[in-house]
């Protein structure tokens, strides 16, 4: 054995190479030997490695770095020796464990490849420490001499089209007319300086230069800017001395001058960095800066401090060689060992992360690449090293390097696979200003138009308009890798210069499924039209807007998350669960989603889209069928497209995702709503959502604009949401008190007395907060009950997969228009059995007031109430009980509901007081605490309890009731509402509110005397009171759409019923404040106005004033609402209907002026029962109108048309208003 070049190689090195030598002397591929590593042999190597007795060892140390690391006893450890899969002629050396314990092996990374010189390739055994020298500069010049007089494809026949126009500045390396030093040590700054900026305009065009790519400072410290412009009159040689950051540079300009060049560009010192209109023409010509250079020097990892020059470690970099016998009686033969796969270009880097640096190392003709190991050269024809000076082409399968891959013969499919590379590649870079990514790579988009042939005009943000649909379903690499890949800082941002459907709008790689010879997109959408607003004259840098109007099938969809898992649902009847790519695990999976979790938005929207949430609704474009090369022949294999979201403006759309379909799913669901979106002939896809769009084609496909482009429009979803919870509750009524789609009823009672107002409204206050509470605990849970009763009904004869374990179904499937046909039905004929009976007892129920005393009827009041959430518990909770059942439930009425009520409640404050604004007050308070419990606290806990148990609402709705019980009986004698005529007042006289009064007549003879008192009211009324009666049905009528409302949101905005309770609870805020502190406040105002100038009629007619204006109030809200084309504008509406809710402070407070009612031969009570009555009949002729028309608009299937209840309550708002200003007050 010998070791050529005084390499030394120990005894346990000889031992490998003999081995290795046996296997490559066998011929057998499969052969396998191994060589047992104890502690022993690693003691040895890493002496050997410390005292550099062996330079194998130390290749191998460095190569295979966990060799030197103690051993484990639990494993065992050996040197495998087997042959490159890739490359019989080489024999692998790897590092392998085994443990005994898991019955596992594996293998370390790292490895060499050990060759026979014979057949190897060639390669040099380097003698310099450091990578600039007089070895490398003669390797450097001989690559570039080779490359210039020899290969063909590196020459100007076969680079990209480009003029001969040098750049505007070039730097002279040796500005002298000396010739340029031949010694290799005098190539220095410090030896010899004359190093300007030089004018091209004064060389010639065939002037020869070199360019530099490296990584600036932060921030450069020299620079050419309008401060530094001295530069450019002086030998800028101490500059770049004095300058440690400068390092780059003056290595630079010694390379240049030692190959023979005179000149080289350097971005920083060549074009003025300040001076804007430069700076833009030079950045459109820097293609041909690059393209027009002889060489590119390529500071690949080095910083602005370490330059080209490292210190390197030739042990871990030069080959081993080594003269072993092959075999008993075989000739001794000549091995080489090298790391494993030196032999390909290593040119990567910090440098190469860089957008900017990726379209130079694609324009350049020739690259010299100075790495910390070694010096490596790369062009068209060759990439090699100084180990490897002749390259590895014969064995490398190699590509075509940069804008070489594309040439003129190209066909339009593969010039648009190349681009797709293209792109690919240079997403993967970074850089430091996101809003640079189109400029970055503008060069490259210009050389590509001129080889292509494209109009530069054609060139939209990053995409070609010829193969713009094909380029549209480009998706997001790195978020196959995983639902919230980590990513640099920069890659979170979201681009200001391009529009959302481009790639350059974000700052992550990008992919196509056509990037490939053997795949490609065949579009079914269609291009309508393009608007464009460019960043600069440079066509191929960013845009301020750039709208493109689309045409094409779509499929609402519909995101909701489930026990942690996100789900799709489509038409609220088929879901399954969201998946981001179709592998072999599910391939009878419909849809593939993958996201643009680059983009904030979208980001945080899927965040939010957790457990409970409403949910978010989402767009899917088909823009093409995928197609796949098989045999020569194009197989379908995907369709594919885009999913949008809703923008602002009408029709307009953002891209956030992108989505495929597996064809084999198609094939075999013809018949799914998936599937017949993507179907040419299908032409009702968007008949739900066509008010959205504009004119629809014969072929049944949309136009439509997808627009959102460079900051026009910024979408975040935790504000977003914050507002839409806030503003979907501000929903007021529009009259009467809380329970406003039920009447109050009648009652006669007679004038109390109680000498404090405000203590006495106290306990009449938390009497009504009760009842609200345990009424709002019975409404919506009651909606849900019947809903998933008839849903299960429905689905346990249609598809009962569909029913979950515990047997309930998920309520985004309850959505069908017949179930919800069904539910309006069952709600409109409970609603009226419960009006229709309140109404029909009103008399007969206020009469037993006169004799037995209020407190008897109200908690006579409270057992229908019981009545109803015991039986709805019964009905939810017993699934054999017919869900028909339910109209049973208000059956109690006949005891007493809203009407008797809120007849006594009302009558009482109203007799409270005989103050004007106090009396308006005591209204407010009235109905602010129906607000907050019935719209605000009842709600809330409603959604809350629904949420643990179904049935949990109605029994805490029953607790609150029996509280109620003994409260009744703690209300106070109530004060005179004026002073009255003087009388014996002893104390027997002053009896309780609630105590029963004597009966001095019989029932029959007190229902005649209630008859006859109304009958008498109307002999002689006055034109003011007909007309607040009309006023008061108009308003009860067109306030019965508020039942209606939850139905309304959840059908239209897709909101689950469960959720809406916590929706509706926000709107009380507003109606709260502003009826307990913001009316009041006003009304005192008025009144010390009032008192001074209009004491008779003021009050009277600004009260008929404030109340005209809450009816417009609420006219124009109601109108708002019906036609709300998103959530958005539904909250915007909700908030204008909810400043009506102060119509009832007026309305029943105008009862008490003289100017309305005179109350001559008549008592305060038979007015307030007529009232009532009226009222009644308007909530009664509501509760089967407004469920009517519900039902009518859910038959159209037009989403649109479910505002039909609310277009009419705005009508009947509109015409109450008129019937307000028919009444007149003298004075």
């Amino acid at each position: 054995m010998s070791q050529p070049h005084s390499q030394q190689i120990c005894t346990d090195c000889t031992k490998i190479f003999e081995k290795a030598g046996s296997i490559l002397s066998s011929g057998v591929t499969e052969t396998v030997l191994s060589l047992p590593l104890d502690q022993p042999y690693r003691d040895r190597l890493v002496q050997r490695v410390n005292q550099k007795q062996c330079d194998m060892c130390s290749l191998i140390s460095n190569t295979i770095p966990p060799i030197t690391e103690p051993l484990d006893s639990k494993r065992n450890t050996e040197l495998r020796l087997s042959h490159l899969q890739d490359d019989p002629t080489s024999v692998n050396l790897q590092l392998w464990e085994f443990c005994a314990e898991e019955q596992k092996s594996k293998s370390h990374t790292g490895g060499l490849s050990i060759q026979d010189v014979r057949n190897g390739v060639s390669m040099r055994i380097l003698t310099s420490p450091t990578t600039w020298s007089a070895e490398t500069l003669s390797q450097m010049k001989d690559w570039l001499g080779t490359c210039l007089s020899s290969h063909a494809q590196c020459g100007s026949q076969s680079r990209p089209l480009a003029s001969g126009r040098l750049p505007r500045r070039l730097i002279d390396v040796w500005s002298t007319s000396e010739p340029l030093p031949g010694d290799f040590d005098q190539l220095g700054l410090e030896c010899s300086s004359n190093v300007r900026i030089a004018l091209s305009e004064s060389l010639p065009q065939d002037t020869k230069y070199l360019t530099l790519s490296h990584r600036w400072g932060n921030p450069p410290k020299l620079i050419l800017t309008s401060q530094t412009q001295f530069l450019l009159s002086e030998d800028i040689t101490p500059h770049l001395l004095a300058c440690d950051e400068a390092a780059v540079f003056r290595h630079a300009i010694q390379v240049t001058r030692g190959l023979g060049f005179r000149y080289v560009w350097i971005d920083a010192l060549c074009i003025e960095q300040d001076n804007g209109p430069e700076k833009a023409v030079d950045i459109m010509h820097m293609d041909e800066v690059y393209i027009n250079s002889s060489l590119n020097i390529s500071a690949s990892v080095a910083s602005v401090l370490e330059g080209l020059v490292f210190d390197r470690d030739l042990s871990s970099i030069n080959p081993c060689r080594a003269t072993v016998a092959a075999g008993v009686g075989q000739e001794s033969i000549t091995l080489q060992a090298t790391a494993e796969g030196f032999h390909s270009l290593r040119a990567v880097g910090p440098l190469y992360e860089r957008g900017w640096v990726y379209q130079e190392r694609m324009l350049a003709p020739r690259i010299v690449h100075f790495l910390p190991d070694q010096v490596y050269w790369e062009c068209h024809a060759l990439d090699a090293s100084e180990v490897l000076p002749q390259g590895y082409q014969d064995r490398l399968d190699r590509q075509t390097r940069g804008m070489t891959a594309i040439t003129e013969g190209l066909s339009s499919e593969e010039l648009e696979v190349r681009w797709f590379r293209l792109v690919e590649d240079y997403t993967g870079t970074a850089l430091t200003y996101p809003n640079d990514r189109l400029l970055a790579v503008s060069a490259l988009s210009k050389q590509f138009s001129s080889v292509a042939k494209l109009d530069p005009s054609d060139y939209l943000a990053g995409m070609w308009k010829n193969n713009l649909l094909a380029s549209l379903v480009w998706l997001q690499a790195e978020y196959l890798e995983g639902s919230e890949p980590e990513r640099a800082p920069d890659a979170l941002t979201e681009t200001k210069v391009a529009p959302s459907w481009s790639w350059a709008s974000i700052m992550d790689t990008a992919s196509w499924p056509q990037s490939s010879e053997y795949t490609r997109i065949v579009p079914s959408a269609e291009l309508v039209d393009v608007e464009i607003d460019r960043i600069s004259q440079n066509l191929f840098d960013g845009t301020n807007l750039c709208r493109l109007r689309l045409r094409g099938h779509m499929r609402k969809i519909h995101r909701y998350t489930v026990n942690g898992q996100p789900w799709i649902s489509i038409s609220g009847t088929y879901r399954f669960p969201e998946i981001l790519e179709i592998d072999e695990e599910f391939l009878d999976h419909p849809l593939a989603l993958s996201w643009d979790t680059c983009r904030e938005s979208v980001a945080l929207g899927l965040k939010e889209d957790s457990e409970g949430s409403p949910g978010r609704t989402y767009f899917l474009l088909h823009i093409g069928t995928e197609q796949a090369s098989y045999m020569g022949d194009w197989e379908p294999t995907a369709e594919q497209g885009i999913i949008l979201e809703r923008a602002p403006a009408c029709g307009t759309y953002r891209r956030v995702g992108h989505f495929l379909v597996p064809y084999l799913w198609i094939q075999d669901c013809e018949s799914s709503d998936l599937a017949g979106a993507f179907d040419p002939n299908f032409s009702m896809v968007l008949d739900e959502d066509v008010g959205d769009f504009h004119e629809r084609g014969s072929d049944g496909r949309y136009p439509l604009h997808i627009i959102i482009s460079t900051g026009t429009y910024v979408f975040h979803p935790i504000l977003a949401r914050q507002l839409l919870q806030f503003h979907e509750m501000v929903r007021p009524p529009s009259d009467g008190p809380p329970s406003r789609s039920r009447s109050r009823s009648p009652s006669l009672l007679k004038p109390p007395s109680h000498p404090t107002p405000r203590r006495a409204i106290r306990p009449l206050l938390l009497l009504v907060a009760l009842i609200n509470l345990s009424w709002s605990l019975y409404q919506l849970p009651t909606t849900r009950v019947i809903e998933s009763r008839l849903c299960y009904d429905h689905y346990s004869l249609i598809d009962p997969s569909v029913i979950l374990p515990d047997g309930t179904i998920p309520e985004e499937l309850c959505k069908l228009d017949t179930i919800q046909q069904r539910l309006g039905k069952l709600q409109g004929v409970m609603e009226t059995i419960w009006v229709g009976g309140d109404f029909l007892m009103t008399i007969p129920l206020v009469t037993l007031a006169d004799r037995y005393g209020y407190g008897f009827v109200l908690r006579l009041n409270l057992i229908p109430r019981a009545f109803l959430l015991g039986w709805m518990l019964l009905v939810g909770y017993f699934s054999w009980l017919p869900v028909e059942w339910v109209v049973f439930a208000p059956g109690g009425s006949w005891l007493g509901g809203d009407c008797v009520l809120n007849s006594v409640v009302y009558f009482l404050v109203s007799e409270l007081t005989g103050d004007v604004v106090l009396r308006a007050t005591f209204f407010a308070y009235l109905n602010a605490t129906t607000s907050i419990f019935s719209s605000q606290l009842g709600p809330a806990l409603a959604s809350m309890t629904m949420s643990f148990r179904l049935w949990l609402p109605f029994v805490l709705g029953l607790c609150l009731l029996l509280i109620s019980m003994p409260l009744v009986a703690l209300l106070p004698i109530a004060p005179p509402p004026h002073p009255v005529e003087p009388r014996v007042a002893d104390d027997e006289e002053r009896s309780s509110l609630l105590s029963p009064r004597p009966p001095l007549k019989s029932l029959h003879d007190l229902f005649s005397t209630r008859l006859q008192s109304i009958l008498a009211l109307f002999t002689a009324p006055t034109p003011n009171f007909l007309l607040l009666l009309l006023v008061f049905f108009l308003a009860s009528l067109a306030s019965s759409d508020t039942k209606l409302l939850p139905l309304y949101i959840t059908n239209r905005y897709h909101i689950l019923l469960s959720s809406i309770g916590y929706l509706l609870s926000i709107k009380a805020v507003f109606n709260f404040f502003l009826l307990t502190y913001i009316i009041p406040a006003l009304l005192r105002k008025q009144a010390r106005f009032l008192s001074a100038h209009e004491p008779d009629a003021g009050p009277t007619r600004t009260t008929i004033y404030n109340a005209k204006l809450c009816l417009i109030l609420s006219a124009f809200g109601a109108l708002c609402i019906a036609v709300a084309p998103s959530i958005s504008w539904l909250v915007a509406a909700l908030g204008v209907y909810a400043l009506g809710i102060a119509l009832p402070m007026f309305t029943f407070g105008l009862l008490k002026s003289e100017h309305v009612v005179k109350q001559v031969n008549s008592e305060t009570g038979v007015v307030f029962s007529v009232v009532m009555l009226v009222r009644t009949v308007g909530t009664l002729l509501g509760a089967m109108v407004m469920p009517l028309l519900w039902v009518e608009a859910l038959k159209t299937g037009d989403p649109e048309h479910l505002g039909l209840p609310w277009g009419v309550s705005g009508i009947i708002y509109v015409l109450a208003s008129v019937v307000l200003l028919g009444m007149k007050v003298p004075g």
